[in-house]
């Protein structure tokens, strides 16, 4: 999977993001989050507008420590090739973030020189 940077330095990559059931579909840039633990993340108009049902409420802990409850939702994803389903986490904001968890088994490249990212 390759991707690229951006003017602002986020190494994005494009994510295939499906209803469950009715398989409605949007294709997103995904910024990829190191310090995001979960597997995705997602805008929570996205999740408005592809109908995604909310699964859960799980804790969270932000970047500064803050305790959290965060709203999750099933959604499928299209990850090398599979169709896997994940518990993407409703955010404010604008990006879809990747998380950690989706590239525990990959490698990870960030090529800021020639603005490129590689997942393997």
């Amino acid at each position: 999977m390759t991707g690229r940077v951006d003017g602002d330095g986020h190494a994005l990559v494009s994510l295939l993001v499906r209803h469950p059931r009715n398989n409605q579909a949007v294709v997103l840039e995904g910024w990829i989050d190191t310090g995001f633990t979960g597997q995705i993340a997602l805008p929570r108009a996205t999740i408005a507008s592809l109908g995604l049902q909310h699964s859960a409420t799980v804790p969270g802990e932000l970047a500064d420590g803050t305790k959290v409850l965060l709203d999750t939702f099933t959604c499928l994803l299209d990850w090398f090739g599979q169709v896997v389903q994940v518990e993407a986490v409703a955010k404010t904001g604008a990006w879809p973030l990747i998380g950690i968890d989706m590239l525990l088994d990959r490698e990870l490249t960030v090529d800021y020189r020639k603005r490129s990212v590689s997942i393997t």
